[in-house]
């Protein structure tokens, strides 16, 4: 029983170590096209690594899944709160990767 409740805390300090938040923002891109960006923030030690997935917004105006357009990675990142990370992603829209 004890190395149960050893192996339970270290798996739970473990996932405190990696946490994650994700967030959601309904955006317009430059283009005029309206869009959705799914973002992720992992905490691994100091360093944040952020990945943004954009979508053109499809679901509420006919019905259909969101269109993915592309993600972007990025580590390093220092300030992690959720207009922070909207800004981030923004500014990365053009780096973005197409699915494939």
């Amino acid at each position: 029983m004890r190395r149960l409740t050893g192996l339970l805390a270290a798996l739970a300090l473990s996932a405190a170590a990696h946490a994650a938040d994700s967030f959601d923002y309904k955006v317009t891109f430059d283009d005029g096209t309206p869009g959705v960006i799914h973002a992720r923030v992992e905490k691994s030690g100091d360093k944040h690594g952020v990945t943004c997935e954009y979508l053109v917004s499809q679901e509420e105006e006919m019905d259909l899944a969101d269109m993915p357009l592309g993600s972007w990675r990025g580590t390093g990142v220092e300030k992690v709160d959720r207009d922070a990370i909207r800004s981030l992603c923004l500014r990365h829209h053009d780096d973005a990767v197409p699915p494939d």
